[in-house]
């Protein structure tokens, strides 16, 4: 009981905020008669965010739906992200979680700024494992000295074995009709012979 009566209460609360919220309001408004072109308004400050999404917003129950997530008041904002950041998951795990059930202007913003801003997020990304470097490969000096071997396909029922010279950049492209150790080694006895 006391969960349903807590669902059912959620709503309402929120409902309530929304119609205290001025910036809601106006979207509000907007949503029920029509979008008035952009910063050619009075009461136009702030809804930049929203009047990119005006095609997809809507009101249900006194909210403000985006598709189907709650568009959620300013005055709640830092409690919702507090809500999200439990357990210090990461900017990705919030975005992911928040993008499930609430939405405003610039919330993916907010949810990095809030992260940045943590110590223990921060001490964690410390200790993420270095990402490698790539390295490219040294220039070639002379013909055949590095070689490029590859397998296309199947293209048209073939695959092709793709042989380019680094120095020249010449390509043999020879069809193969299987992949094996025992005829792409045959193949290239060939070629090196």
């Amino acid at each position: 009981m006391d969960v349903l009566t807590s669902y059912l209460q959620v709503p309402y609360k929120l409902r309530l905020i929304t119609e205290k919220d001025a910036l809601l309001q106006t979207v509000k408004k907007f949503i029920k008669s029509c979008w008035p072109f952009l910063r050619q308004h009075a009461e136009w400050s702030q809804p930049e965010g929203f009047y990119r999404r005006r095609e997809s917003l809507t009101i249900e129950q006194g909210c403000v739906l985006f598709r189907e997530r709650v568009v959620i008041p300013t005055v709640l904002r830092t409690k919702v992200l507090k809500i999200l950041h439990q357990g210090h998951p990461g900017i990705q795990r919030m975005k992911s979680l928040a993008r499930k059930y609430a939405y405003w202007p610039g919330m993916d913003h907010d949810i990095e700024e809030m992260v940045r801003l943590c110590g223990p997020c921060a001490a964690a990304a410390a200790k993420q494992p270095l990402k490698a470097t790539l390295n490219s490969w040294p220039p070639a000096t002379k013909p055949w000295e590095p070689i490029h071997i590859d397998f296309v396909g199947p293209n048209l029922g073939r695959h092709f074995l793709i042989v380019v010279d680094a120095y020249s950049k010449y390509p043999d492209v020879i069809s193969v009709s299987s992949t094996t150790s025992r005829q792409t080694v045959a193949i290239l006895h060939k070629l090196c012979a």
